[in-house]
């Protein structure tokens, strides 16, 4: 199928996306995490660690716009380890250019529905 297993604290690049779990950086969670997130890598990054829908975009001097990503959970929200928590149900699907740039829809799923 073509799948390739990717190691613990690798991090991958699609185009002009880094691609983590999310515990390659520590602290990145809070209000915002995709926020926390742009301030651990300075560079476009998407992430599941947190298990919650967030979105940070940001323009350089250079008029560069970068946009960190955290993705919601296909798991269970209510697990053990973390009874009480902000975790949401989603996925996201990105779309590449040949240059590398990219578009990332992040869904959300409430009620059965997708958003």
């Amino acid at each position: 199928y073509g799948v390739k297993l990717v190691g613990s604290k690798t991090i991958t690049k699609a185009g002009k996306l880094h691609i983590i779990h999310g515990h390659e950086v520590f602290g990145s969670g809070g209000v915002n995490p995709s926020r926390g997130l742009f301030m651990k890598t300075f560079n476009s990054t998407i992430c599941g660690h947190y298990h919650r829908t967030s979105e940070y975009i940001n323009k350089s001097i250079r008029n560069e716009i970068m946009g960190c990503f955290t993705v919601g959970s296909l798991s269970q929200q209510r697990p053990m380890y973390a009874p009480v928590n902000q975790y949401n149900l989603g996925f996201a699907t990105i779309d590449f250019s040949n240059d590398g740039t990219f578009s990332v829809d992040n869904k959300k799923i409430i009620d059965g529905k997708i958003y």
